[in-house]
């Protein structure tokens, strides 16, 4: 049985049925928006927050979801500013083209007439929203669209930073007074949550377990972002496959993150000397399959790598400042954790961004250069 038996719910374009760890957000536009703007009064909204926290999604699940207002989703990247942007409203939401050189304020016009014509309020998403501020103009009329305009209107601003505390004076901010909703990365627990959901409907049930789930989570936890943790399972999955092995293994992720984020890990080896080169191919050693290992691992495996290259053995103490060093240029991840109750805790270790047996061959080989 193939590992992938549907592979849309892996696209990156995938909008799912429900927004896993973003209800209250989804709610709040509801609440403070949507129905506002249904009971007749117009409101704006600014949705910020790290990439691949939900922002678009949830807005485009909105939209899916919504049937008695229009939702119309538009990037400021592709327009430059408000009066292009909502030109192109126009054409999506009444088939009205404009001719070049038409004012703001006839564009205006013309969203009402055509309002009128469909009887249907309309709620504007603008996505990469951050330089839509610089048209003050232009945002002004927007948001009182219905105080200026006659135009049931709401807007909804989407941007990874809240572009009024960089763009516009105090005094500004308070004019307009929107609402303001922050995105926050997902966590951990939170990943390998939405990593299941995928998982469950896209791959066989027997491709992987709840163990590389979470190891896919953890590699993807420094940036929080959902659509990283989606695409690594992808990847993953895809080179599994690629390799004709029913199931996901952790080397699968570490491949797959190589090609999300490829470090130029040639340059990172480089600023190692001899004695880093050996703890690190130590590292490899005693990760072999694992997603992680230890420092007593590691030290075992340190003392044959000694012995194999005929050089004295390495103590603990200098052995902690080469893992800290592969830690600082970015080679491994380590963190503590407890061994257990009464007994203390432990450095373990892991590597994320490239196959365990690539990356031996490269140390191997530079050991053996320097040899």
């Amino acid at each position: 049985m193939p590992i992938i038996t549907r592979p849309e719910p892996l696209d990156s374009s995938y909008i799912p049925d429900n927004l896993r760890h973003r209800e209250d957000q989804i709610e709040s536009i509801r609440g403070l928006v949507i129905d506002p703007l249904i009971a007749g009064n117009s409101s704006s909204a600014i949705i910020f927050g790290p990439p691949g926290v939900g922002k678009t999604a949830k807005c485009k699940l909105l939209a899916r979801e919504t049937s008695r207002v229009s939702m119309v989703y538009e990037s400021f990247v592709t327009f430059g500013s408000i009066k292009l942007l909502l030109q192109d409203v126009l054409l999506k939401t009444g088939r009205v083209t404009l001719p070049s050189g038409t004012s703001l304020d006839y564009v205006f016009k013309a969203l009402k007439q055509s309002q009128s014509k469909s009887g249907r309020k309309i709620v504007l998403v603008i996505d990469e929203s951050m330089n839509a501020f610089r048209d003050e103009n232009g945002i002004y009329n927007l948001i009182r669209a219905k105080e200026l305009h006659s135009v049931e209107m709401s807007t909804i601003f989407v941007s990874v930073d809240n572009p009024l505390l960089y763009l516009m004076s105090g005094v500004k901010r308070m004019q307009y007074n929107p609402v303001i909703i922050k995105f926050n990365r997902y966590s951990v627990t939170e990943l390998e949550s939405i990593l299941y959901n995928r998982a469950s409907i896209a791959l066989s049930a027997d491709s992987y377990s709840m163990d590389i789930l979470n190891f896919i989570a953890e590699t993807s936890a420094s940036s929080g972002s959902a659509r990283v943790a989606i695409e690594l399972l992808q990847k993953s999955a895809y080179l599994a496959s690629h390799r004709s092995s029913s199931t996901i293994k952790v080397e699968d992720v570490r491949a797959a993150m190589a090609f999300i984020n490829p470090y130029v890990t040639e340059s990172k080896l480089a600023q190692l000397d001899f004695q880093d080169l050996l703890i690190l191919l130590s590292v490899c050693i005693s990760l072999g399959a694992k997603a992680e290992t230890d420092v007593r691992g590691i030290r075992s495996s340190l003392d044959m790598v000694c012995e194999e290259y005929s050089v004295n053995k390495i103590g603990i103490q200098p052995l902690y400042s080469g893992l800290k060093e592969l830690e600082r240029i970015g080679l491994i991840e380590g963190h503590i954790v407890s061994a257990g109750p009464g007994t203390g805790t432990s450095k373990v270790v892991r590597l994320n961004d490239i196959p365990v047996s690539v990356l031996r061959e490269k140390v191997e080989s530079l050991i053996q250069r320097l040899s």
